[in-house]
């Protein structure tokens, strides 16, 4: 493009000023022409693309009143330089997203956003250091995704202690002990959410998280070595839990009991991978009136569970049942409690117990009855 087809094509969608250009095969050369025809961007997402530093470089000189940004899969080595420019150059930004960048810590120290309210950095290999650098230096934040990363207590401790607007925290996979989740849960009490999954604490790090997080709405402790006491303290304190996560852990249906009969605002359950038995599948059917989505795969469910969840669960829309002991008498109840509800509606329920069937709305026949997955 020479210069007169340039200027010709300079501004001529001044009114836009939301872009979303991810997983495309955006470059540098790309984001030349794009800032010239959208002068006025204020939220941009350009996740998955093939930007490099320079290209960062060109959008953010180009954009300095951009409040939103998406951008991941930055080219090998040229992470760090590009967050530079975006530190250096948007200070308005309230919402960053710079998951799968490959920035490390080096590069998170170039941020030192203090209006930033949204950031999500995960899987992106980061230490105590980042955590640290994000602690002192975005104070406004309410969510932060921080997942995947190499955060122990040391980083854990410094976010518990000063982003105290945290709303919504997300830390799976990391290496966070009891030390640090006990930081965190005594310090953000105004969490709603909040993610755990796969770190290193145990009991006492949930008692805490028990005994604090009262305003706590969405919680996930998969694999985190949660066991019928932690379910009976968890039961008595967090009443306004509506999405509870507690997959491979050691619960068995007394705990599940504590579970059922307390948090009666429940809408969705996981609890795959434990050992709830048909007990426990019937408190969850007979108590939980309101959920909508379940997961007890692995569980060691027979029939007598099975028929239990097709007479009570009435909200269902999403039932998972894989590799547990259901035989024919629990697979036809299933299907014959959300056949005659749905096959006449554009509606559908999903509930898998192994391989994948699929049914239309005017017949359905199972060769084998320990696998299905229905559509309707």
């Amino acid at each position: 493009m020479d210069n007169e087809e340039a200027k010709k094509q300079t501004g001529i969608f001044p009114n836009i000023t939301t872009l979303n250009f991810s997983e495309n095969y955006v470059s540098d050369v790309g984001i030349k022409y794009i800032t010239r025809c959208f002068p006025n961007v204020t939220s941009l997402d350009i996740g998955i693309s093939r930007i490099e530093s320079q290209g960062t470089r060109q959008l953010t000189e180009a954009w300095p009143q951009l409040r939103e940004l998406t951008i991941g899969f930055i080219a090998r080595g040229e992470a760090t330089k590009a967050v530079e420019y975006i530190g250096k150059n948007l200070s308005d930004l309230v919402r960053l997203d710079m998951s799968m960048s490959g920035v490390r810590d080096e590069g998170v120290n170039y941020l030192k956003n203090h209006k930033l309210e949204f950031y999500r950095c995960s899987w992106d290999a980061l230490g105590d250091e980042s955590a640290e650098h994000i602690a002192e230096n975005m104070p406004e934040l309410t969510f932060l995704d921080i997942g995947h990363n190499r955060i122990t207590d040391k980083g854990a401790s410094y976010i518990g202690r000063k982003l105290k607007k945290l709303k919504t925290l997300m830390m799976s996979v990391n290496r966070v002990g009891d030390a640090g989740v006990i930081e965190i849960a005594k310090n953000l009490t105004n969490l709603t959410k909040l993610e755990l999954m796969e770190n290193r604490f145990g009991l006492l790090g949930t008692m805490q998280i028990c005994r604090s997080l009262v305003n706590i709405e969405d919680l996930v402790l998969i694999e985190c070595g949660v066991n019928d006491e932690c379910c009976e303290h968890l039961s008595q304190n967090l009443k306004k839990l509506t999405r509870l996560g507690l997959s491979g852990n050691d619960i068995s249906s007394v705990g599940v009991s504590s579970i059922a009969k307390e948090l009666g605002r429940l809408e969705t359950l996981s609890i795959f991978n434990n050992k709830i038995g048909d007990d426990g599948a019937i408190e969850i059917a007979e108590n939980l009136k309101t959920l909508k989505y379940l997961s007890l795969d692995c569980n060691r469910i027979r029939d007598a569970g099975a028929i239990a969840i097709a007479r009570n669960l009435d909200n269902l829309t999403d039932l998972g049942l894989e590799s547990n002991r259901i035989g024919n008498a629990g697979m036809l109840a299933l299907m014959d409690r959300w056949w005659d509800e749905y096959a006449d509606t554009d509606q559908w329920i999903d509930f898998t117990i192994g391989l994948r069937l699929r049914f239309n709305k005017s017949s359905y026949a199972v060769d084998e009855l320990s696998d299905l997955e229905l559509f309707c």
